[in-house]
């Protein structure tokens, strides 16, 4: 089954969050590559479906990392997950006085 991942939302050495086309099961284990335009570089993985809405949005946890993925993402997941353009969580608010 191959899933079109229409957009990487979050990106965490455990895992990320996915906006797909189609409603992902909770549990369903699939295979993984992504590519990391900003390193150059690919994660091959398998990982399990933790949580879904109905909406597309999804969270999947990566299973059986190799050492060379795990490599990619600690050296190169501050970069691409963290800096502003690529959060997708919303600033704090500051309380009103």
């Amino acid at each position: 089954m191959v899933l079109d991942l229409s957009e990487l939302l979050d990106l965490s050495e455990d895992g990320f969050s996915v906006q797909t086309s189609e409603r992902l099961e909770v549990n369903q284990t699939l295979s993984l590559t992504l590519d990391l335009s900003e390193t150059k570089a690919f994660i091959h993985s398998v990982g399990q479906v933790v949580w879904s809405d109905g909406a597309g949005r999804g969270g999947i946890r990566f299973a059986g990392l190799s050492e060379q993925s795990q490599r990619v993402l600690k050296n190169g997941c501050s970069s691409i997950c963290c800096s502003p353009a690529q959060s997708t969580r919303p600033e704090p608010k500051s309380p009103r006085a």
